[in-house]
């Protein structure tokens, strides 16, 4: 099966530093085929047959190892990142003043972060949608950061790239 492994807070402000290239290699090393990784954000796609669980519990312990630092992980395979990608959750927003991100959950929403949707947020199972200003995350995310702290391991990437991310995993 195809995947697409989203890591979480590496790379950013020059902290917890995870080359791509050392991050496909460890990736390789564990046995998954097909490596490919894309921007520096720590997003990596491989194939194996291995379970969503156990590729996350795998990474993380893997990279916590190599790195020396732990790394959250959020997993997909490539049907569910083709899935989000086909999304239009806010069908005529208007850019560039707002945009679309999309933030992954290692399990269902829990009550705190459903009640957290409204007009600019979308909660659908093990991802939500946001509406956000051009300066929305650099400022703390609005509200990804109250999802991030009542749902417990997530990343959030904008919709362009996790488009491309769906389009790499069928290429």
């Amino acid at each position: 099966m195809r995947y697409v492994a989203l890591l979480r807070g590496i790379n950013v402000g020059g902290n917890r530093k995870v080359p791509m290239t050392d991050l496909a290699e460890t990736v390789r090393a564990m046995g998954y085929g097909q490596v490919r990784t894309h921007i520096n954000s720590g997003n990596v796609l491989f194939s194996t047959d291995d379970d969503e669980p156990t590729v996350t519990d795998r990474l993380e312990r893997v990279l916590k190892d190599r790195f020396g630092f732990p790394v959250g992980v959020v997993a997909r395979d490539a049907a569910a990142m083709a899935s989000i990608a086909a999304r239009d959750p806010f069908p005529g927003h208007p850019e560039p003043h707002e945009h679309v991100y999309v933030t992954f959950l290692d399990q269902p929403a829990c009550p705190s972060v459903v009640a957290l949707a409204g007009p600019a947020v979308i909660v659908e199972g093990r991802e939500v949608y946001a509406l956000l200003d051009c300066g929305a995350m650099a400022k703390g995310g609005g509200p990804m950061a109250a999802i991030e702290k009542a749902a417990g391991r997530v990343t959030t990437r904008n919709m362009t790239t996790v488009r491309k991310l769906a389009e790499m995993t069928g290429e």
